[in-house]
């Protein structure tokens, strides 16, 4: 497989994460402790920087509540905003 194409699916990988963890409320210091990561190595996963192995990527899948297949589906690239996801409002 050339670095193009690894490059690639680490991206999607990447943004995948990103836009489940958001969708769910999650931070990205809630989902490293869920995970059982450091935050930083989080970080580095979403910025598409970070070579996860297999069992983290797993155990990403399992908090998320996703298939692990899921996580490498092809997505458009996100538009990033940058700061914490809004709190969900309580009754």
């Amino acid at each position: 497989m050339n670095s193009r194409r690894v490059h690639e699916v680490l991206e999607y990988f990447s943004w995948n994460v990103r836009r489940l963890r958001l969708e769910r409320g999650l931070t990205q210091e809630a989902l490293a402790e869920a995970v059982g990561i450091e935050l930083r190595s989080l970080q580095r996963i979403e910025a598409a920087r970070g070579n996860p192995s297999i069992t983290v990527m797993i155990n990403i899948a399992d908090v998320l509540k996703v298939k692990p297949g899921a996580l490498f589906e092809e997505v458009e690239r996100p538009v990033i905003k940058r700061g914490r996801p809004a709190k969900p409002s309580t009754p």
